[in-house]
């Protein structure tokens, strides 16, 4: 027993070598900009490149009835959302998970700046046109339906109708309410307007800068971007479920799960000791 927490012991010990040698403290700040936003910055000069994550707490638990759908088809436009200033930028990663929504970007240290105003307008100026919208909301609309007639969809969906009985809404069961396919392009708008006025706000917000950048002039760079647009005055946050009774939440990982698995139901019940 002693050998082995000591081994253990040894382990612990070199590991937490590692990291401090490849990140050492001093290379590492957190800062929240007046706004409310909040700054990650790592400092890697390993690497030739910049690393740039705009996260908002604005995710598919944030739907409710009438904006069953519009959190990821909000996600698949930020793209679109500031034109004039993406030329010449590589195209931005964008997911929309359950508690967030992420946009990722890899830019050179010329194109850091550049890249900080784009991200920083389309989070908190953006711009939807027509053309996009429609896009959007129609490839959206076509793969709903298509969803739709899998067996597996109507499975998840009925899982999620009665497992989550209280607000469905909030889970991805793959089939949206009936009034998202029936939206038009100016209700589309409406809904959308509404999500970046009450979650894609400051005070929602965090920004991660990892790579070839000094500490202090990434901050600079994000009072500068993101630090130039006003605190909101009324926004939406997440309230994290407290453990405990119905609201206890578990996340299961693991490496041999199938990419073909959508949901897993657990079902507690009484087990003996053995």
């Amino acid at each position: 027993m002693k050998r082995t927490t000591l081994v253990c012991t040894i382990l612990i010990a070199l590991r937490t070598a590692f990291f401090a040698a490849a990140f050492p403290p001093a290379s590492y700040s957190e800062y929240t900009l007046e706004n409310g936003t909040s700054v990650f910055v790592l400092e890697d000069f390993s690497s030739a490149t910049i690393h740039i994550e705009y996260a908002v707490k604005a995710g598919i638990s944030s739907q409710n009835k009438d904006t069953t759908g519009f959190f990821t088809l909000y996600s698949r436009l930020f793209k679109y959302a500031a034109p004039e200033n993406s030329a010449g930028l590589p195209a931005v990663s964008a997911e929309c998970n359950a508690d967030s929504s992420r946009y990722r970007m890899t830019v050179s240290p010329a194109q850091f700046s550049l890249a900080m105003t784009y991200l920083s307008k389309a989070a908190f100026n953006p711009v939807f046109t027509d053309n996009s919208l429609s896009k959007e909301l129609s490839a959206l609309k076509a793969e709903v339906q298509q969803q739709s007639q899998f067996p597996s969809t109507f499975i998840n969906s009925g899982i999620d109708s009665r497992v989550f009985s209280a607000a469905p809404w909030k889970h991805d069961s793959g089939v949206y309410p009936a009034i998202f396919t029936r939206t038009t392009v100016e209700q589309a708008r409406n809904i959308l307007r509404g999500i970046s006025q009450n979650w894609y706000t400051p005070q929602n917000s965090a920004v991660f800068i990892t790579g070839s950048i000094k500490k202090q002039d990434a901050l600079k760079a994000a009072k500068e971007t993101f630090g130039a647009y006003r605190e909101a005055s009324f926004s939406e946050h997440i309230i994290p479920v407290k453990a405990g009774g119905e609201k206890h939440k578990f996340v299961l990982v693991s490496k041999d799960f199938s990419s073909e698995i959508t949901q897993a139901v657990v079902q507690f019940t009484s087990l003996s000791m053995t």
